[in-house]
């Protein structure tokens, strides 16, 4: 077992009810209070013994704003321990914060977190409730590596306002068009141009976000000697381990960052040449290129007689690159995000966006499939064309992929689609913010969050007169496929609020950059300020807490409660369902989701998925009605080329599949009850079907019955798998289900 003990939170306001340290920030500032929350560890080392850490939590204080995220109406503290384990009182304190004492210097009361079981992970949320109950700050550290951790080890955590934003450190250089790739507590900063429109020099340096001090470090000068083009038009691609490969631009070339070290490799050739491409890992040690251009010219941007259907792979682990497929459309500065495996050794990669030759919006996307096992690997398995999609990504938890507006350098637009994975095109468009049309744009970014939805910010608004700039940073919710505007960030970061109407010298790419961290915030960087220069600034968006080590995941969509439903429940096709709120319905009852299936299959061919959580062994209930046919409830979901799913369908005994890499197979060792019209419920029955995944075994009841159990003779049954859960429709195109609640919990060891 593990005991978490927990002495202080770096900078919260307020009072607490034992000692404490005080500070002095700034003169002229407001006294805060800083309540160090110590965190003992119990490690479970079995008959080894027990080893006992205490780490010291510490509220991150931005330089330029330290006083953002701590405020001055904190009433009390709480905090609570996430991981592979179950929620129970031991895991979650609440620290009552008074008025301001004298700055004593004396240590901090030691607040108990209770006995937690072994876990590879943790990871804590701090929240401050303000007057009158109001969610004032809150805040999450990285995932920790327990046993790594050093005794007395510091665990920074960056508080901000829900949905808020705080400023960050100054970036080292100014820039347009940065690219960002995520690396262990922070980011790697590449690329873009230094200057006043119109003459923006190239950015040589490479920087870090060091995300415990929320500021900026020089990483290094130059990463090419001799190119007065820099790195511009290069990618940069997170991998495993602290990596980050940098490729192509001006030279034909790539290079490796190495957080271990906090150093770039020297460069390494690329056979082909490829600037302004899409990127996108595909494997733990390997990234796809995928089309651009083969020559950066004098002005910094694409020659556009040199554009390239080609693909690479860079191979880290064979220290090779290979060719992959060959494009059908070429285009600059696209986008690419990873489907799934779709069969043995097969990856399903989305390339979209870009411009062509000519500067117009490439709206085809293309979907190939690369190859990526044995002596082969980087072969083409073939590819095609899927229509109307926008000019940024971002992959939805139900395994589609939301899609947007006009890439950088094109026609601005403002609808926002959705490509179900596997699709020929996306669907319908949403265009509209709370009921007003979203201001048309280009070259906005689109980050996924860990709670399903998808941040937009920013991007190339056209001059229009009475039309508002593209000042509006946006939510996009899957549930309800609409859009929300985050009016907590408009004002705060000038990279959204500042509008500009002409396409500036960084090239075909977004002014600003945003990418997701290790602890679910949003990085901002860079982007236009007032003067239509380069911004030095950047900034930290703070969504909710909800992430992977959440101990519980619940949507109640029979309340009306639509701050749940649009944050964790995601569609795989949002045309095949939609939300009907309490009293909507035909009669006029609870309120619910309706899927509608989409193809005739012994399987779901339609799912909704609890964003947010991943388990592992897990406890699911849900409240359903089926409208004809059968449902499905889904665990491990990692995609929809890979998960498991307990299937009921009338008159058949309930069985349990595995599907991975597109190859399916039954658990064997399980013994079904024949399922019952009953056990599915009906029109007006709202049905519960629950599931228990550990490592005991498999059981699944209907309504209190018992229909399924397997034995821990497989990997599925014994609560290996990681991944999200979810509920699907099976049968004919006229079947449909009607989901009421879905929740998980995590089970313990």
């Amino acid at each position: 077992m593990r005991k978490v003990l927990v002495p202080s939170v770096g900078k919260v306001t307020g009072k607490a009810t034992g000692q404490a340290t005080s500070k002095t920030i700034g003169k002229g500032r407001d006294m805060w209070r800083f309540i160090v929350l110590s965190l003992g560890a119990v490690l479970g080392l079995g008959c080894a013994g027990e080893d006992t850490r205490t780490l010291s939590l510490s509220r991150v204080q931005p330089a330029i704003a330290p006083g953002c995220g701590a405020p001055a109406n904190g009433r009390t503290l709480l905090l609570r321990a996430l991981g592979d384990f179950a929620a129970s009182e031991g895991t979650a304190r609440s620290v009552e914060l008074g008025s301001a004492s004298s700055m004593s210097g004396a240590a901090a009361p030691l607040v108990a977190l209770g006995d937690l079981p072994a876990s590879d992970t943790v990871q804590l949320t701090v929240e401050v409730i303000g007057t009158g109950g109001s969610l004032a700050a809150i805040g999450k550290s990285v995932p920790l590596a327990m046993a790594q951790l050093d005794d007395d080890a510091r665990v920074p955590v960056l508080m901000a306002p829900p949905e808020g934003a705080c400023p960050t450190g100054l970036l080292q250089v100014p820039r347009l068009g940065a690219r960002l790739a995520r690396v262990d507590d922070g980011a790697l900063v590449v690329g873009g141009v230094n200057g006043d429109r119109g003459d923006g020099a190239a950015v040589t340096a490479v920087e870090r976000y060091d995300g415990a001090t929320a500021s900026f470090v020089l990483v290094t000068d130059s990463l090419y000697e001799n190119s007065s083009l820099g790195i511009r038009g290069a990618s940069a691609t997170s991998l495993g381990r602290g990596r980050v490969v940098i490729a192509g631009g001006p030279v034909s070339a790539y290079a490796v960052y190495d957080r271990a070290r906090d150093a770039v490799s020297s460069p390494l050739p690329l056979p082909v040449a490829h600037a302004f491409h899409a990127a996108v890992a595909i494997g733990d040690d390997q990234v796809l290129l995928a089309g651009g251009c083969a020559v950066v010219a004098a002005d910094g941007l694409c020659d556009p007689d040199t554009l390239v259907r080609t693909t690479a792979i860079i191979d880290l682990a064979e220290e090779v690159v290979r060719a992959g497929p060959r494009l059908e459309l070429a285009r600059v500065g696209g986008v690419a995000t990873v489907e799934g495996t779709v069969g043995p050794g097969v990856i399903a990669v989305l390339v979209a966006g870009g411009v062509d030759g000519g500067g117009e919006a490439v709206t085809d996307a293309e979907r190939i499939f690369v190859e990526v096992a044995g002596d082969t690997g980087g072969g083409s398995a073939g590819s095609e064309i899927v229509a109307d999609v926008g000019g940024a990504l971002a992959p939805l938890a139900a395994g589609g992929v939301v899609s947007g507006f006009a890439p950088a350098g094109a026609t601005a637009h403002g609808a926002v689609t959705v490509v179900p994975p596997g699709a020929d095109g996306a669907n319908e468009a949403r265009g509209m913010v709370d009921g007003t049309a979203i201001v048309a744009r280009a070259g906005a970014t689109v980050t996924a969050l860990e709670d399903g939805g998808v941040l937009i910010l920013g991007g190339q608004a056209p001059a229009v007169a009475g039309q508002p700039a593209a000042a509006e940073a946006l939510v996009y919710e899957p549930a309800q496929h609409r859009v929300r505007a985050l009016d907590a960030v408009v004002g705060v970061v000038p990279a959204v609020s500042s509008a500009f109407d002409t396409v500036g010298a960084w090239g075909p790419t977004p002014a600003h950059g945003a990418m997701r961290l290790s602890d679910g915030t949003v990085l901002v960087v860079g982007g236009v300020d007032d003067a239509g220069g380069p911004q030095s600034h950047g900034w930290i968006i703070r969504p909710s807490l909800v992430g992977p080590l959440a101990t519980e995941a619940t949507a109640v969509l029979d309340s009306g409660a639509e701050a749940e439903l649009a944050r964790f429940v995601v569609a795989r096709d949002p045309r095949q369902g939609a939300f009907i709120g309490p009293g909507a319905g035909d009669d006029g009852g609870p309120g619910f989701y309706h899927v509608r299936s989409s193809a005739s299959s012994g399987l779901p061919s339609e799912w909704l998925v609890l964003a947010g959580a991943e388990f592992s062994r897990v406890a699911i209930d849900v409240g359903m009605s089926s409208a004809g046919g059968g449902a499905a409830v889904l665990f491990g979901f990692r995609g929809p080329y890979d998960h498991a799913a307990l299937i009921l369908i009338a008159g058949q005994p309930a069985s349990l599949f595995r599907i991975e890499g597109g190859t399916v197979r039954a658990v064997v060792d399980c013994t079904g009850q024949v399922v019952t019209a009953g056990d599915l419920g009906g029109p007006g029955e709202v049905v519960t079907v629950s599931l228990q995944v550990g490592t005991g075994g498999v059981t699944a009841t209907a309504q209190g019955r018992e229909v399924l159990t397997c034995a821990a003779t497989d990997d599925v049954a014994r609560g290996t798998l990681v991944g999200r859960v979810g509920v699907g429709v099976i049968g004919a195109t006229d079947a449909a289900l009607d989901v009421y609640t879905l929740r998980a919990r995590r089970l313990a060891p």
